[in-house]
């Protein structure tokens, strides 16, 4: 069951949700980053997606940054921060999954996540992984921004079949000037 505030982003059927990360009192979510495992190449098994943090600041953006994490992830690198223009927030995410592969094939589950700010710019990690199909932005409601974020994570598999990030959630907070 979803507290109040939090909107589904995406999600597949493996592993759990991990603890919601929140921005600090008095900030918001101005970008991004997320873990990427590259493509393992043939015979090999690919993770993809792993984690997503936020960047968090305040409103005048004087003060430091902070990031945030549900849960750091298993394999992969970590892409640059992308971030909201001046006075921008993240208000909508999506998800690119990919759905269950059936039989001994490589499953991945979560490939790739996009934002878009307030002023409806997208922002993209440019590390994604490619499988899968894309969902529609879930928007933050009117007067909210994302200040939280929540991820589902299958643990390691040993020598099986490891999806790592399997869902996004983000939470969503009244904008305080």
């Amino acid at each position: 069951e979803l507290s109040a505030g939090v909107i589904p982003i995406g999600q597949q059927r493996w592993g759990d949700w991990r603890k919601m990360a929140d921005c600090p009192p008095n900030t918001w979510a101005v970008g991004y980053s997320q873990r990427v495992e590259a493509d393992q190449g043939k015979k090999k098994d690919d993770t993809a997606l792993n984690s997503v943090k936020l960047v968090c600041a305040g409103v005048n953006r004087s003060e430091p940054t902070t990031v945030i994490s549900s849960h750091e992830g298993w394999f992969g690198t970590w892409a640059s921060s992308p971030v909201c223009g001046a006075g921008q927030w993240l208000k909508a995410g999506r998800i690119r999954i990919e759905p269950r592969q059936g039989g001994d094939k490589d499953d991945t589950a979560a490939n790739d996540v996009n934002f878009q700010c307030t002023d409806g710019t997208e922002l993209t990690a440019g590390n994604g992984a490619p499988w899968g199909t894309w969902n529609e932005y879930q928007s933050c409601p009117d007067d909210t921004v994302v200040c939280g974020v929540e991820v589902r994570v299958e643990s390691k598999q040993g020598d099986k079949d490891d999806t790592a990030m399997n869902g996004l959630r983000v939470r969503c907070c009244e904008l305080v000037n």
